[in-house]
């Protein structure tokens, strides 16, 4: 079985959906630490694997990470749910896209989250 960048994004994003704290905490942990490594390229990634994901689930790409900001998360994992969403803004390639990202997680409910 051939092992790429694309299948291991994949099977990460889907840990960010997991209801244990520890594997969606460590998940997230993780795309973190590959945003700022891969700079763009591992934007694109990240994208694919979120739009993947929300297409199998039947969901908005991005809801499993606006759902890590609620407060029924501790702090640690909602910092990181942060963070990566910091690393998606300034490591998106194009103006374009930074706002059509922007638009998705305002509709998915991130301003109601962020409260």
């Amino acid at each position: 079985m051939k092992v790429n960048a694309a299948t291991i994004y994949g099977g990460l994003w889907e840990k960010i959906a997991d209801q244990n704290k520890n594997v969606r905490q460590l998940a997230l942990q993780n795309f973190v630490w590959l945003s700022q490594a891969q700079g763009s390229q591992g934007y694109v990634y990240l994208m694919k694997a979120a739009k993947n994901f929300a297409q199998r689930e039947n969901r908005s790409p991005f809801t499993e990470l606006v759902n890590s900001l609620n407060k029924k998360w501790d702090i640690d994992l909602r910092y990181l749910a942060l963070q990566l969403l910091n690393c998606l803004i300034v490591k998106c390639p194009e103006e374009r896209l930074l706002a059509a990202f922007l638009a998705r997680l305002e509709s998915i409910g991130l301003y109601d989250e962020l409260r």
